[in-house]
């Protein structure tokens, strides 16, 4: 359940969003208005502004994003205080983005952001609202916990599109150095149509392999085997995937079979697999033409993104925040080892779409 309801907060949307937290975490070279704290509460983990913050009130708030995103506390007592630091050096982040969006009356309501969570339940959610309330009775947390995170999500999208709102789309001048600079590494990677068949047991895959080897085709088999129902009334058929799209192991394997060859069982995440390469398609270069349109949008989201930068950065020199010494990061300015800046700044590789879903999936 978990994991539907990271779908659900995975839209466009929510992606947008995520994106533009890491890179606002990973903002290098920005000042905070940092200091040691000698006068906090003796339960504080930080102030920023008037606000003390509790160490239980971010205790609350890891047991959201826990619940939200998978985001853990480390087993290893040794990672323990480096998890603490820069956790309230992020939620430090995103009340400066809270403040920054109230100052340009960004204000979400109630009734809009639980319009958009119905919407992305009902659209995107297995089970509705049932599988929904499941959820909530599971994870520890209320539907207040995910209303405040959609309104956050909102609220940081709308300032994005503010702060960027007047940066010029990027020139196709611009995307043919772009490409004339980079055209080695242009190409569209191998990829394979591919039809798979997920079962429970080693034993049930054992059993299709066998019978595919026999009979030659393994599509005939998905509607009575596989548990994959994207897939199974459509002869298991993956279509086109590359080998970055798939599991690790099953896409080692996958990519190493000869067309029309059968191979497996090879165990995934979803259960035990038996595919088929229904034909290579070699890697080749591509035009200009190819990957103007994708040079264009990537040039013109990086330059939004140095202009959201600055923004920011200018923000944070004004923050006003004072740690207490187990929550005071090691270096208040740097990003933190796990964020990486979205979109990224090397060209594009190939020009062919890639898909949405990865592959093999149940």
């Amino acid at each position: 359940m978990i994991d539907k309801l990271k779908q659900v907060l995975s839209t466009p949307r929510g992606r947008l969003v995520a994106g533009i937290l890491v890179v606002a975490l990973a903002g290098a070279g920005v000042a905070f208005g940092v200091t040691r704290a000698d006068d906090l509460p003796e339960d504080a983990a930080f102030r920023y502004g008037d606000r003390v913050v509790t160490t239980t009130q971010l205790d609350d708030r890891l047991e959201v994003l826990e619940a939200l995103y998978g985001v853990k506390r480390p087993d290893d007592a040794d990672k323990k205080d480096d998890f603490n630091r820069d956790s309230a050096k992020s939620m430090v982040v995103s009340l400066v983005l809270a403040d920054a969006a109230a100052k340009r009356d960004i204000v979400i309501s109630d009734k809009e952001a639980q319009t958009e969570l119905d919407k992305l339940i009902d659209q995107q959610l297995t089970g509705g609202r049932d599988a929904f309330v499941e959820f909530l009775s599971t994870s520890g947390i209320s539907e207040r916990d995910v209303l405040d995170e959609i309104r956050a999500q909102l609220a940081t999208s709308r300032l994005v599109d503010e702060v960027t709102a007047d940066v010029p789309e990027a020139t196709e001048a611009e995307a043919q150095k772009k490409y004339d600079d980079n055209e080695g590494d242009m190409v569209t990677p191998e990829g394979r149509q591919l039809v798979n068949v997920v079962v429970e047991t080693r034993a049930d895959a054992d059993r299709v392999a066998r019978l595919a080897g026999k009979s030659g085709k393994l599509s005939t088999l998905a509607a009575t085997w596989s548990l994959d129902g994207s897939t199974k009334d459509d002869g298991g058929r993956l279509g086109l995937v590359t080998a970055d799209q798939l599991e690790d192991g099953y896409g080692k394997i996958a990519f190493s079979a000869a067309a029309g060859e059968i191979f497996g069982p090879v165990k995934t995440s979803y259960g035990w697999n038996v595919g088929q390469v229904v034909e290579v398609v070699k890697a080749r270069p591509v035009s200009f033409t190819d990957v103007k349109a994708e040079i264009i949008d990537r040039l013109s989201a990086e330059a939004r993104l140095k202009v959201w930068r600055d923004f920011l950065a200018k923000e944070l020199k004004g923050a006003d925040v004072e740690y207490a010494d187990g929550y005071l990061p090691d270096d208040p300015t740097a990003p933190p080892a796990n964020s990486t800046p979205t979109p990224a700044a090397d060209p594009p590789a190939s020009g062919a779409p890639a898909t949405e879903t990865p592959a093999p999936t149940e």
